[in-house]
């Protein structure tokens, strides 16, 4: 009975439309502006050849749960490793493309079953999402597909607040424009981090 009584209970949440989120009494409302969208770049996107999957977390076929073994598998080359901390960091593709995974003995190998913490991007990764999402492409680009969120850090420069980092908990995505110096980020994306959909 108390087990029937639980889902009796369990909040229905909506589908809402784009540009809208639920909101903590289970409504559907409108998204807010995220501060400081007005100062992004206008968005042009990358040629969207679908090398990047935001929902399963991989890049180029390597997804951030594979072990080692299968990230050389899918991309086609050994990863170069260092060991910090009983964890390897590892990268692919002339270091556009890089992991870390567990290594106990820190013999600069990956623990054979070890599965991947993320799959990270960083510059010179030409691929993009089915979107043309990418590395260098305005973060008001993902903010059109993916909507609101509010998991923002800023930059401040001369009293002016620039986003520098976006987070997309569900989706498990994290980007960044990094400031150069003194300046304020560009608003351009300069590495992107990838979870998969929770």
């Amino acid at each position: 009975m108390l087990l029937l009584l639980a889902f009796a209970c369990r909040p229905v949440i909506p589908d809402c439309e784009a540009n809208q989120h639920v909101n903590s009494d289970y409504e559907c409302i409108d998204d807010p502006e995220i501060p400081g969208a007005d100062l992004l770049p206008a968005c042009e996107v990358r040629d969207a050849d679908s090398r990047i999957d935001v929902t399963l977390g991989c890049a180029d076929g390597a997804c951030s749960d594979d072990t080692y073994d299968a990230f050389n598998s899918a991309i086609g080359e050994t990863g170069s490793c260092s060991t910090t901390s009983g964890f390897a960091f590892c990268d692919w593709e002339e270091d556009t493309l890089g992991s870390f995974f567990d290594d106990v003995d820190g013999d600069d190998v990956p623990d054979v079953d070890a599965p991947a913490q993320g799959v990270y991007l960083d510059p010179g990764f030409d691929g993009a999402t089915e979107d043309g999402l990418g590395l260098d492409v305005s973060l008001a680009c993902w903010i059109d597909v993916y909507g609101y969120t509010d998991l923002a850090t800023y930059t401040t420069v001369d009293e002016v607040q620039y986003i520098s980092e976006l987070q997309w908990g569900d989706l498990g995505l994290i980007i960044h424009s990094d400031p150069e110096g003194d300046a304020p980020p560009s608003g351009f994306t300069t590495d992107v981090s990838l979870f998969g959909k929770h």
